[in-house]
């Protein structure tokens, strides 16, 4: 099992494309490892409801294991394995609380902005039917860009602020769930916009797996004579192969993804405890090991 090296990979804060640098070359440098933890993790999470705990505590150790090469700290593998072993039903209340924040926020979202919609395609309609707006239709369009923009900034401002939620999680002193998603809040405040062109960098330089996946799905529905448009229903002889193959797409994607993903919030974390608690991790983590 991978350890710690000897000094932390992270000892100063990091620009955007050092820190997607560091994550590619501890994705590298670990990808045996890290790619049979990932991939045990995924089969697991075939199975429902145990295997998706299973599966959080596998991802979850593989996170530790990169944190613990990013912030220069050093564990004994049975211990590391143990004590994310023991959290791993956190690892599952984290991603279902994460879920109902995003429900709750997108709904608070649509009914702050639904009397302003409705106002707006009032006026809109009421000029039209008097002859006072020509050009209503340029305004619909207008409107719904500025709504579809709101959205999409709300979404991913939500998305950037929660990130982390699993981070704190599988590294930290044992934390609840709700502790471990205050956390990710904590960490990333003020920092949206450069972790933004994070993540953005790291989608460009992952794309070609994203590519490989979408590549995989249509060559299949070609092969069985799918219109990859969904405008029919496929037979049962052919649902017979689109499933098995739905489902290795999906084990084999997400088991060469979340190792480098992973890795990137490791690093993205500890430049943000760098950055907001202005300490030396490798002493940090040793007084807290």
């Amino acid at each position: 099992m991978a350890q710690s090296v000897d000094r932390p990979l992270i000892d100063r804060p990091l620009g955007a494309g050092e820190m997607v640098s560091a994550a590619t070359r501890l994705y590298i440098a670990n990808f045996k490892e890290f790619f049979r933890l990932s991939l045990a993790g995924y089969l697991w999470a075939l199975v429902p409801v145990y295997g998706w705990a299973r599966c959080g505590a596998r991802v979850g150790l593989l996170t530790r294991l990169a944190y613990n090469q990013v912030s220069g700290r050093s564990e004994e593998p049975d211990a590391v394995e143990q004590t994310v072993e023991a959290r791993r039903w956190r690892f599952v209340g984290v991603v279902m609380l994460l879920i109902l924040i995003y429900l709750g926020g997108y709904g608070m979202v649509f009914i702050l902005g639904l009397p302003a919609f409705v106002l707006a395609l009032g006026f809109v309609v009421g000029a039209n039917a008097a002859g006072l707006n020509a050009d209503g239709n340029i305004f619909n369009l207008l409107l719904f860009v500025i709504v579809l923009l709101v959205w999409f900034a709300f979404f991913t401002w939500l998305a950037t602020r929660t990130v982390l939620s699993d981070i704190p999680m599988a590294v930290d002193a044992p934390l609840g769930v709700r502790q471990s998603i205050a956390r990710s809040w904590w960490v990333t405040r003020g920092a949206v916009l450069r972790l933004q062109l994070v993540f953005l960098v790291a989608f460009l330089v992952t794309m070609p797996l994203v590519l490989l996946d979408t590549g995989l799905n249509l060559l299949t529905d070609l092969l069985l004579g799918i219109d990859p448009t969904g405008s029919t229903t496929p037979t049962f002889p052919q649902l017979l192969v689109l499933i098995p193959e739905r489902i290795f797409a999906f084990v084999v994607g997400y088991t060469l993804s979340t190792p480098y993903w992973q890795a990137l919030k490791a690093v993205v974390y500890a430049d943000l405890r760098i950055r907001r608690e202005g300490l030396d991790l490798k002493l940090k983590s040793a007084a807290q090991s």
